[in-house]
């Protein structure tokens, strides 16, 4: 399957009926690709804002943490500081949307939930289990538990890199928004391209940011939105580490929190 996949540079994967307003998920590079040691810029800020990405995770340039919210593109260092990305800066893999919060599920949390428990509800309570869906978590949380890495600046295979080189750090009673996209294990199609289950990060008020191991919010608000398509653009460069499982892409994405 993905042998077919990097026949062409793009590539659309369905997986709901069609509509007059379809929610499409662009992932930009693959994680086979990632794993070869490929980290080199596949699209810039400016080319990703003019494709409507206001919304989503990935990594820039050799490794640095990334978020998008409402359009702006943040990236974290190694020691989980945020700054504002330029138009020109380089992103290596980029899962994005274009998020409409007015339109989206909502519901608010009440009383302390983790992350795990946050999903389970969404998906029994919504019947979501199966179906693809970013989502959009703003609140007070207890703790939130995250990751960077150093970056990297030659071509190494990722699962040899964040061993000595991933720093895990904590922060507490804190306002944050988080930012995640669910792609049910059972979608075969994507794996070795998407993360999966769960792919999330996290910014707060005070511009501290990183990859999410866990975490447990107090109260907030959580927004839902479904993803009709997947909209896969290629990395530039051949891929040359097939066969990525899931166990490999949470050495550097920890995806079941």
């Amino acid at each position: 399957m993905l042998k077919q996949l990097f026949c062409s540079s793009l590539l659309f994967v369905s997986f709901l009926s069609f509509s007059e307003n379809l929610n499409i998920e662009n992932q930009y590079n693959t994680l086979d690709n990632m794993f070869s040691g490929d980290y080199s810029t596949q699209l810039t800020v400016n080319e990703a804002m003019k494709q409507n990405n206001n919304f989503g995770i990935g990594l820039a340039k050799e490794l640095g943490e990334l978020i998008v919210i409402d359009n702006k593109y943040y990236v974290a260092d190694s020691k989980g500081n945020a700054k504002l990305m330029k138009g020109n800066d380089g992103i290596s893999y980029l899962t994005a949307t274009n998020f409409d919060s007015d339109n989206a599920l909502h519901f608010e949390i009440k009383k302390p939930m983790t992350l795990i428990k946050i999903q389970n509800l969404i998906n029994k309570e919504y019947n979501l289990a199966d179906t693809l869906y970013a989502a959009k978590v703003i609140g007070k949380f207890e703790y939130i538990n995250a990751s960077n890495q150093n970056r990297v600046l030659n071509q190494i295979f990722l699962k040899k890199w964040p061993k000595n080189h991933q720093h895990d750090f904590t922060v507490t009673n804190t306002k944050a928004t988080i930012v995640s996209f669910y792609t049910p294990l059972s979608k075969n199609e994507l794996k070795g391209i998407s993360i999966q289950p769960r792919y999330t990060h996290f910014i707060s008020s005070d511009m501290k940011m990183g990859d999410v191991l866990n975490a447990r919010i107090l109260s907030g608000d959580i927004y839902i939105q479904k993803i009709d398509k997947v909209k896969i653009i290629n990395p530039k460069h051949e891929n040359t580490n097939k066969n990525v499982g899931l166990k490999d892409a949470k050495q550097i994405e920890s995806s079941s929190n």
